[in-house]
Formats: structure tokens, C-alpha cells, sequence
């Protein structure tokens, strides 16, 4: 599953929410860019 790929590279993350972090951003479809900014 695509949680247990992100448990693979969360080897160094420092704490558990961070790595939860990580689940929303990349699960979540969040994109990097803030509200109103045009690329």
C-alpha cells in the first residue's frame, strides 16, 4: 500500500507527527504552493 512505501522513507523522520505529516501531503493530493500563487 502506498502508507507502507511512505513507512519505508519515513526512516528519518524525528517524531510520529511528522510522519502523519507526510501521510496528509501526500495522500491528501496537497499541493506545495500556497492559495493565489501562480506558476
Amino acid at each position: 500500500s502506498r502508507i507502507k512505501a511512505l513507512k519505508v522513507k519515513s526512516r528519518g523522520f524525528r517524531n510520529k507527527q511528522r510522519f502523519a505529516n507526510a501521510i496528509y501531503f501526500h495522500l491528501g493530493g496537497l499541493d506545495l504552493y500556497p492559495a493565489g500563487f501562480s506558476r
